[in-house]
């Protein structure tokens, strides 16, 4: 029992350490939270003592393993992440059971920002034998492992994983037994675009009004720029135009005249739509100022959903 304390405390100076971070962390969109659902198989010890009464007969053996975690993102590539599971385990009785409550909080360090992201963790908490035919006991228990993760649509994720459980053992100083886990978590969150590598994301400086300069005095009846308009009726007599624009250049052709187009060479939706500049998903942020242009979002939100 003394240690079960002893990692129970060391979990605790763990948390406290880096919960004060999460204000450090860098900046996302929504709760900086995960949950999940993990499912796989644990091959147990046979040296394992979860035990209150040792007796062969009924020693917990390998087994099936569902369970439930949830992970706080401390750092932009750190989580503290807490786990629990069962695992009604076989004995070598028949008709007997056991059942195993393995409950670990880890750090998950996840460095590299790959499609495929490869993940290490190590932490420790308790293994529990909390039912079946083997009686009860709790003791210490060391956890680590190494997974692959694959985030869809950056709010999934599914990860792949081999873990290592550690617990008191009978005639060795320790027991360890393997686990194959495959998980689903749901992220509450999602990075504010720009800071996946730390960085800090600012919307660019909105874009500078159009400049009107004066025309020079022309000839009315004659055609200066050579557009088949008479200057006359030509609102830019120096400038080939079109009839369309009334003699005004609209170099990306979205009906805003340049002197006017706040991105004269990127077509936009029209006069009177954004100023000539374009907005790709429609959400009334103009591309310039979106940082998410392919998904529809709100201003609050720089454009991201």
């Amino acid at each position: 029992m003394r240690r079960v304390h002893t990692t129970l405390l060391q979990c605790s100076i763990i948390a406290s350490l880096l919960m004060p971070t999460a204000a450090q962390a860098d900046e996302v969109i929504g709760l900086p939270m995960r949950v999940g659902v993990v499912g796989g198989y644990q091959l147990t010890s046979s040296d394992f003592d979860v035990l209150g009464v040792r007796r062969s007969a009924l020693q917990p053996g390998d087994g099936a393993l569902i369970g439930l975690r949830a992970a706080w993102r401390a750092m932009s590539v750190v989580d503290l992440e807490l786990a629990l599971a069962l695992v009604p385990a076989s004995t070598p009785t028949e008709g007997a059971s056991a059942l195993l409550l393995p409950v670990h909080l880890d750090l998950v360090a996840r460095p590299f920002d790959w499609v495929v992201k490869p993940y290490a963790s190590v932490g420790g908490g308790v293994m529990a034998l909390v039912g079946g035919d083997a009686g009860s006991d709790i003791d210490a228990l060391f956890h680590a492992a190494l997974g692959a993760e694959l985030v869809i649509d950056e709010s999934v994720a599914l990860r792949l994983e081999i873990g290592l459980f550690g617990t008191d053992a009978v005639e060795g100083a320790i027991g360890f037994s393997p686990t194959f886990l495959f998980g689903v978590d749901i992220l509450a969150w999602r990075a504010r675009p720009g800071h996946v590598d730390g960085g800090d994301w600012t919307p660019p400086d909105p874009v500078a009004p159009p400049v009107v300069v004066d025309e020079p005095h022309v000839d009315p009846s004659g055609d200066t720029d050579g557009d088949g308009l008479d200057n006359e009726d030509d609102r830019c007599p120096l400038h080939a135009g079109t009839e369309r624009t009334a003699g005004c250049p609209d170099s990306d052709g979205d009906g805003v005249i340049d002197p006017w187009d706040r991105c004269p060479v990127d077509a936009g939706a029209g006069a009177g739509k954004g100023d000539g500049c374009p907005d790709s998903d429609g959400d009334g942020v103009l591309d310039v100022r979106d940082a998410c242009p392919s998904q529809r979002g709100t201003a609050e939100r720089y454009g991201c959903p």
